[in-house]
């Protein structure tokens, strides 16, 4: 994974199993807008995990990993 300043050779599980990746949230390229007539619209529109890497990857990091702070795209970089 790399992109926008990402490394994903610093990045480790156990960063992205704590949410300390530092990998920016996707959560706003997905749904920009928060009203509640955007998500009933698209509220069961599914999106591969790939989408939502290539979205966190559009970003630079939130922080270095393993440092400080919170981010939800753990699970979606998380290996099978």
């Amino acid at each position: 994974m790399s992109g926008a300043g990402n490394d994903g050779r610093t990045i480790t599980v156990r960063n992205l199993l704590q949410h300390t990746s530092g990998l920016a949230d996707y959560i706003y390229d997905v749904s920009p807008d928060p009203s509640a007539q955007t998500y009933f619209a698209n509220r069961w529109r599914a999106h591969k995990p790939e989408e939502l890497v290539d979205l966190a990857m559009r970003h630079e990091p939130a922080f270095p990993p393993a440092t400080t702070g919170h981010t939800p795209t753990r699970i979606t970089c998380s290996p099978e």
